[in-house]
């Protein structure tokens, strides 16, 4: 996984997550330097196979969100889509 850092060597309000932000820039969390999007009680993280939708005060796990991947682990579908396909019918967005 990656994360857009706009400093020389140390996380800030302004490293974010991409491909949340580009989901939902709106409910990005920079308390927790953009790695999740909040939503009332629970919060998105981004995975290597895609993401979790977790409770915010335990970290327990609600639901895998998995991305197609092909053998190699390598997305067969835009990442950025599909999760914005899946906040909509959440209720998210």
């Amino acid at each position: 996984m990656v994360s857009v850092m706009q400093t020389k060597s140390q996380w800030s309000s302004n490293t974010y997550m991409p491909y949340l932000k580009e989901a939902d820039e709106n409910h990005l969390d920079k308390d927790a330097e953009g790695q999740r999007l909040v939503y009332g009680d629970s919060h998105i993280i981004c995975t290597n196979t895609g993401y979790l939708l977790r409770k915010n005060d335990s970290e327990e796990v609600i639901e895998a969100i998995d991305v197609k991947q092909n053998d190699d682990g390598v997305d067969v579908e835009d990442r950025i889509i599909f999760l914005k396909e899946y906040l909509k019918q959440k209720g998210f967005l």
